[in-house]
């Protein structure tokens, strides 16, 4: 796995990592790509406060590809900047959201990628869970189709979808799907988390994975404690995944407190998966 950093040694500027595409292998081809917008509100105790993204989800025959647009921007520029050759090149911002979600239809299970802050990349496998959508009254417009509504509750949260059958393709963002037709929006009861369609895409390009040399096999209850831990006790996080006492400094040098490190870098924590 390629880490961020090679010493213990480093300055207060968080961030995850950056992924060349050159590091990436082609496992189907698009039929077509799906821009959704994505909300969250990662203080639950603050829930007007959003946090706005941008993700696509690539459909192939057989594997879909789901990530944020905004940290697909900044791997076109990490690779081409690494192409010219170029040294220190800043890393993207840690509030871009860090998963990458992958479903194989054909063999019924999912892949999930997470770059972790300061701490390279971790992936885990599941089985596709079944969700047990239950059909309720309602219709919307969403991107120009018409659209029905159904329910289900899925790792804690309760979520209502709204699928078009004009689009017949049991998919949707995240790891959504289960529905006679593709997810166009789909929320939960709180609010907290948004996902609705804007456009969709002609297809026609490869969907890539990251290649195995790239990330560390990791379990789905690793990296849920890897995520908690980064964000409720970040200098303990540091400590743990390191094996030492890490030494972070301000820019001018002078070693951080442990106290003064979680209070730089720990954030609220509102995974999407509360189970």
């Amino acid at each position: 796995m390629l880490l961020l950093f090679h010493s213990l040694c480093i300055t207060a500027q968080d961030r995850i990592d950056g992924v060349s595409f050159e590091d990436y292998m082609v496992v189907d081809t698009s039929r077509f790509v799906v821009v959704y917008e994505m909300l969250q509100t990662r203080d639950a105790q603050n829930p007007s406060e959003k946090v706005y993204d941008y993700a696509l989800l690539e459909v192939g025959r057989q594997i879909s590809r789901y990530h944020s647009k905004h940290l697909v921007t900044f791997d076109s520029i990490y690779t081409v900047a690494l192409r010219k050759g170029r040294q220190g090149i800043p890393p993207a911002n840690s509030n871009l959201y860090p998963f990458e979600i992958y479903k194989n239809h054909s063999e019924k299970n999912v892949q999930v990628f997470y770059r972790a802050r300061m701490r390279g990349i971790f992936s885990y496998e599941e089985k596709m869970e079944e969700m047990r959508w239950i059909p309720i009254g309602g219709k919307e417009t969403i991107a120009g189709h018409s659209c029905n509504k159904a329910a289900c509750t899925f790792r804690g949260r309760e979520w209502t979808a709204w699928y078009t059958s004009e689009v017949p393709c049991s998919e949707g963002p995240w790891k959504f799907c289960g529905l006679p037709g593709l997810i166009l929006k789909v929320e939960d009861d709180k609010n907290e988390y948004t996902f609705r369609c804007v456009k969709i895409n002609g297809g026609g390009k490869p969907i890539e994975v990251m290649q195995s040399y790239f990330y560390e096999k990791s379990t789905r209850a690793a990296v849920v404690e890897l995520e908690k831990k980064a964000h409720n006790d970040f200098y303990g996080y540091m400590t743990t995944y390191n094996g030492k006492t890490p030494n972070i400094v301000y820019d001018d040098g002078t070693k951080m407190p442990a106290e003064k490190v979680n209070e730089r870098f720990n954030k609220p924590y509102n995974p999407i998966e509360l189970e």
